[in-house]
């Protein structure tokens, strides 16, 4: 049977499952053989023959996934541009209280796994984001205002995953927000980790003066027209209130 890099990518994991499931052996012997898969310490994998048309694979998917999410990203961000014909502020707003909503349920479902509660403010998850600082970004520790890359240094452990670095240090606290007392608090953190990222950069500067440098996905709290709302560093107007926290 030949295999070609169009029958790997029309690969159908939900066909798999569904003979694993029924434990039918004869018909997985034929679906992996049709796929150029192989059995190696209870793992189905693909075989060295087709190994290379796999990787391909990999890596023409983690680039249509890439394309879908800019796509994504170019409409969210048309929906909060004053400039662009699909302007709807309120529908820019819905998409990220959805995506809040969805990173709520995922943390309180992940906490009722963990602890039988469903809440996204339970013991298991602790806090959740994607976003990033540069090493030269400066945190307010309980040991002063120290830059995020000195403080990994500084930690007393570390570790690796993959091409991320973790450190962690039992005695740092951070500034934190206390909801519940709408104050400000600092609190023990979990773990620091530094990793390389290939996105633009963009340095925001406020009437004062202060710089802060984001990464072009990292989203700005901003006053615009009396309404909070959260815009990408382009789609930051001149008119636009940045909102961060000041601690007397």
């Amino acid at each position: 049977m030949t295999i070609t890099i169009d029958k790997v990518r029309s690969f159908d994991m939900t066909r798999l499952q569904k003979l694993i499931d029924e434990g039918d052996v004869d018909r997985l012997k034929l679906f992996m053989t049709e796929y150029g898969l192989t059995l190696v310490d209870g793992k189905i994998v693909p075989d060295k023959t087709h190994k290379h048309l796999w990787e391909e694979s990999v890596k023409y998917w983690d680039k249509k996934q890439l394309v879908t999410k800019i796509n994504l990203n170019s409409a969210y961000g048309s929906l909060l541009n004053a400039g662009s014909r699909f302007y709807d502020k309120r529908v820019g707003q819905s998409t990220t209280l959805s995506g809040r909503m969805i990173v709520r349920h995922m943390s309180a479902f992940i906490n009722e796994f963990m602890t039988g509660q469903y809440d996204h403010t339970g013991e298991a998850i602790i806090y959740g984001d994607t976003d990033s600082h540069l090493g030269s970004t400066v945190i307010r520790t309980n040991k002063g205002n120290v830059a995020v890359e000195e403080l990994f240094e500084s930690c007393t452990e570390f570790w690796n995953n993959g091409d991320k670095e973790y450190a962690n240090d039992s005695t740092l606290k951070v500034l934190s927000y206390d909801p519940m007392d709408n104050t400000l608090m600092y609190d023990s953190i979990n773990y620091i980790y530094r990793h390389k990222v290939t996105k633009d950069l963009y340095e925001i500067e406020d009437e004062l003066g202060n710089i802060v440098t984001v990464t072009e996905d990292h989203s700005v709290m901003v006053e615009r027209e009396g309404i909070l709302c959260e815009v990408k560093p382009m789609d930051i107007q001149e008119n636009d209130i940045l909102i961060s926290v000041y601690d007397k």
